[in-house]
């Protein structure tokens, strides 16, 4: 499963948020000087994206891409 993706089976939505905690991921962090600065200012905020996440991605959140199904010779 894939969020917010169309190219696999099954998918789920964004939380709000989450581009904070992407943005983090996607920075240097070799030091602790780069991780203070990586960090989000609004940590309550990223917080809650991450649980926003995880209760996304639960299966009863998911739907599934009827035309990748389609395209891999599944019936719905």
């Amino acid at each position: 499963k894939k969020m917010d993706n169309t190219a696999g089976i099954v998918t789920f939505p964004r939380p709000e948020g989450y581009d904070l905690v992407k943005s983090f991921a996607d920075s240097t962090r070799v030091t602790f000087e780069d991780i203070r600065k990586a960090t989000p200012a609004d940590r309550e905020q990223a917080r809650k994206a991450l649980d926003g996440f995880l209760e996304n991605c639960l299966f009863v959140h998911c739907s599934g891409n009827g035309g990748y199904i389609e395209g891999l010779g599944f019936g719905r």
